[in-house]
């Protein structure tokens, strides 16, 4: 037995085992190609990460607007409740 041979370890990973010293040398492309996909794996958890904030932005903004507006409501209830008031104390004063 001797020389060189060519071993798939899975993954796209080859490998060439030399028989004579049992020495694994992985090929350049294979480590160019494991690098490319752990640089893919980043990127796309970093592209999450950021649709992950931009989410929790659009709903803190919403939720915001939706306090805006409640207290708004609150602001012309209590408008309407004093003007209802007036009209009847004024109404009251003008029916003696």
């Amino acid at each position: 037995m001797g020389g060189e041979r060519e071993v798939r370890l899975g993954d796209g990973i080859t490998s060439k085992i030399n028989m004579n010293k049992h020495i694994v040398l992985l090929g350049k492309k294979d480590k160019e190609e494991e690098e490319e996909e752990e640089e893919e794996e980043e990127e796309e958890e970093e592209e999450e990460e950021e649709e992950e904030e931009e989410e929790e932005e659009e709903e803190e903004e919403e939720e915001e607007e939706e306090k805006e507006e409640e207290e708004k409501e609150k602001e012309e209830e209590e408008k309407e409740k004093e003007e209802e008031e007036k009209k009847e104390k004024e109404g009251g004063l003008i029916t003696r």
